[in-house]
């Protein structure tokens, strides 16, 4: 190459010397070198050169990449760059009329799908690597990889894991193989062979090894990435507790590792901690590059939608929506955004028949909430509906509440304010004020103040009386594992009459896998009148105890979409003074259906026995509960 170097130096436009420093570039992969020569002089080369460096170019920039760009708005100048060079070189066709034979075409198209997949236009990369592969002709793992992870982000894992399958079995080694395959089986729930996997890459891969020079050993990155994925595998099947104490051990070891510290904050939000997992995400975001930051910033944006905090979510979504539209975790977090600021109804409604006539041998409740779309503070207005109805025996007694409310949300703080008019059983003016408060990420305070309250029995309604009631709470939640909640409650009913009341709870997780579940609660309620012989059902003093099994199996998850069965067994004793004790049990079995973020769907049907003055009362009743924004 010295030679041609020096007979370029007095004669810059010789075509044999061109060619040969040309020739010499290329096995060196010089391919720069080699395009600046073909600047300056694009007469000494021929249009199959010209093709050829161009492509040598475009894979280069696509392989292996180029330094992040300060400017996240030109992230993908060299990406398309290179795609669209290997766009012209294809010609006008597209990459829909793929000449299969041609080889120069297929490592064009191979090349091509690197840059689809890291542009994140997986559908088009999908159908580009589906036509290459209607033919015999064997494709190159990079650009299987880059299949695999197009078909993963476009919601598709069964084909990406038979994918990543066959990249693993050609190269055990190279770990983003077994990383595409372990996200692969996450995502179709094959939660113990995912597990398997990783356990697999940790036992062959050492916590350190050697420099370069040999001199020394450093923390081994894939190890680091593999057990990462282990603490992931372990949350991804629900056990969140056993995934956060690896990742606290991780991030002790490797106190300034600021990935890892987003790790988990992540995880501190899935286990319900959003204030806990704000200060570990701060921390990361703070000394990351802000290409390193995406995730970190889309894990708060979706904290602070956690607490219903506005303020700081608008401007963060908006800012990962302008800058990354194209991630598909940005994708799910502007749905989820936009779920949020969508009208939602929310509807309960309750249908049952029972043996006795004390609260009506025929019965039926729906209580709904029509929201609309929430302003630029996060509040919205909204109508509600409450309507009770049941058969007494003197004939049919309606009650209906029809009221105008202000919904207004802050950093884990809901304040609503409604008031109206009774259409029906009364007609008093209706007014109500409800509060739901996060303390912090463990203690939450409820408070409702109701005037012309939901909760008046219907016998009272029938003889034209009403009550005025308040109810005060305050809950204490560990984790998704385990919570416990007491409260008050007083109703004064306008014939004299006082009732007060209190309750406790405690619940807890007695086995938890990602298919079941079954949870604990046990509770006492007690309350008392101040006043007897009221045509309502009041005991002087009264008290339950009750402990309750819930069954929760999970048939189906994938992405936003889920369904699950439940069996609720309660037990639990009454005592009503005056009459002594009795037995009371209910079972309850119901289905959930998740369709996408904006619709939820519960229904269920019951049956339970309870005692009033002494005698057994048997009721069957099945229930609705529906969630949609719209």
């Amino acid at each position: 190459m010295s030679r041609y170097l020096h007979v370029l130096a007095a004669h810059p436009h010789n075509r044999d010397a061109l060619q040969g420093v040309f020739g010499s570039a290329l096995p060196f992969r010089a391919f720069a070198a080699a395009a600046r020569l073909m600047q300056q002089a694009p007469d000494a080369f021929s249009r199959e050169q010209q093709a050829q460096l161009t492509q040598w170019l475009a894979a280069t920039h696509l392989r292996w990449g180029a330094q992040p760009s300060v400017d996240q708005q030109q992230r993908y100048r060299e990406i398309d760059w290179a795609l669209a060079e290997l766009e012209r070189l294809k010609g006008d066709t597209g990459w829909q009329v793929l000449e299969i034979a041609d080889k120069k075409q297929r490592a064009l198209a191979y090349d091509a799908l690197v840059a689809l997949q890291a542009r994140q236009r997986n559908e088009e990369c999908i159908a580009l690597y589906r036509s290459l592969a209607a033919t015999d002709e064997e494709i190159p793992a990079y650009a299987l990889s880059a299949a695999g992870l197009a078909l993963l982000e476009a919601g598709q894992p069964e084909q990406a894991k038979t994918l990543f399958e066959q990249l693993r079995s050609q190269d055990k080694k190279r770990y983003r193989y077994s990383e595409g395959l372990f996200y692969s089986l996450s995502d179709i729930e094959e939660f113990t062979s995912a597990a398997a996997l990783i356990e697999e890459v940790t036992a062959t891969e050492p916590p350190l090894i050697a420099t370069f020079d040999g001199r020394g050993k450093i923390p081994n990155p894939t190890r680091l990435s593999a057990d990462i994925a282990s603490a992931y595998a372990d949350a991804y099947r629900d056990d969140l507790q056993t995934a956060q104490q690896q990742l606290q051990q991780f991030s002790e070891a490797a106190p300034h590792n600021h990935h890892l510290r987003a790790d988990l904050g992540t995880l501190f939000r899935w286990r319900g901690w959003p204030r806990r997992a704000e200060q570990e995400l701060a921390l990361a975001a703070g000394y990351q590059r802000e290409d390193e930051s995406v995730d970190t910033r889309i894990q708060q944006a979706h904290g602070y939608l956690d607490r219903t905090w506005v303020a700081p979510a608008r401007p963060a979504i908006d800012r990962l929506n302008a800058t990354y539209p194209e991630k598909k975790a940005v994708e799910r977090l502007a749905q989820r955004w936009n779920t949020f600021n969508a009208r939602e109804l929310l509807m309960d409604y309750t249908q049952g028949r029972s043996s006795g006539a004390q609260f009506g041998t025929r019965h039926w409740t729906l209580d709904s909430y029509l929201f609309d779309r929430r302003n630029d503070s996060g509040s919205r207005w909204y109508l509600h509906n409450f309507h009770s109805d049941a058969e007494l025996g003197q004939g049919d007694v309606q009650y209906n509440l029809q009221t105008l409310g202000y919904q207004w949300v802050d950093d884990g703080l809901t304040l609503n304010v409604e008031a109206g008019k009774a259409l029906a059983g009364s007609n008093e003016a209706v007014a109500s004020a409800r509060a739901d408060w996060w303390l912090d990420d463990h203690w939450n305070l409820g408070a409702e103040l109701q005037f012309t309250s939901r909760a008046t029995p219907l016998r009272a309604i029938d003889n034209d009386i009403d009550s005025d009631s308040l109810d005060l709470s305050l809950n204490y939640r560990w984790s998704e594992l385990r919570s416990a909640g007491t409260g008050v409650n007083s109703a004064r009913f306008d014939d004299g009459n006082d009732r007060h009341g209190l309750f406790g709870f405690y619940r807890q997780r007695l086995y938890n896998s990602a298919v079941y579940k079954l949870t604990g609660e046990v509770g006492a309620s007690y309350s008392a009148n101040s006043q007897a012989d009221s045509p309502y059902f009041n005991p002087d003093e009264d008290r339950t105890l009750y402990l309750q099994l819930e069954n929760e199996w999970r048939v189906y998850r994938r992405a936003d979409h889920s369904f699950h069965h439940r069996l609720y067994l309660t037990l639990g004793d009454y005592y009503q003074k005056g009459f002594g004790s009795g037995e009371l049990w209910r079972w309850r079995y119901e289905h959930e259906w998740e369709i996408g973020l904006p619709f939820r769907l519960v229904y269920g049907i019951s049956r339970g026995r309870a005692v009033y003055d002494g005698e057994a009362e048997f009721e069957n009743s099945l229930y609705l509960t529906l969630n949609w924004n719209f």
